[in-house]
């Protein structure tokens, strides 16, 4: 059997372990300090039993992948989104007509925005840039007080970008204040 017994390896464990019991509705008490004190050992323990490990308290590889698995599982469900970046160019613009992945992922941002902004309307997620999703760009340009075009262009996408980030942050952190 592997142990690990550096210092760094031993806080990450233990910051892995806090971020996965706050998710779950715990209070961690875990402190990370780079020792494999008795509350580490006890927390390897309870993880190891959920997770129909040997309850050993001890750590092992088989257990180092399954706190490493769970962390990052936890952290892709709770994270915030990233900054979207699929806006070809600066001169580039999408509108009427256009159709595509561009077009769908740009609709399924915008309902994301209707949600969240009750004065955005909802554009339908077709994939074809039609008189609803222009409706839905227009209406979001007058309330970001740009001319009211209907084309997604630069100045039109960096205010979209700009609003999903805002609402993606305050729903991780409304999650975050949840749990």
């Amino acid at each position: 059997m592997t142990t690990i017994d550096s210092s760094a390896a031993i806080c990450e464990i233990q910051s892995y372990l806090r971020a996965i019991d706050r998710f779950q509705g715990g209070s961690p008490t875990l402190q990370v300090n780079g020792v494999y004190d008795d509350t580490t050992c006890q927390m390897v323990a309870a993880f190891q039993k959920s997770h129909n490990l040997p309850d050993s308290g001890k750590m092992d590889i088989e257990t180092w992948e399954a706190i490493a698995g769970s962390y990052q599982q936890i952290m892709l469900q709770n994270s915030v989104p990233s900054m979207l970046d699929c806006f070809p160019s600066s001169c580039f613009l999408l509108g009427k007509g256009a159709s595509g992945n561009l077009v769908q992922g740009m609709q399924l941002v915008l309902q994301f925005l209707a949600e969240k902004f009750h004065n955005i309307p909802i554009a339908p997620c077709s994939g074809s840039f039609e008189d609803e999703t222009e409706q839905a760009v227009m209406e979001l340009q007058r309330r970001c007080e740009l001319d009211p075009t209907g084309v997604i262009d630069l100045a039109t996408w960096n205010h979209i970008a700009s609003l999903y980030n805002f609402a993606a942050k305050e729903l991780f952190d409304a999650k975050i204040h949840q749990k």
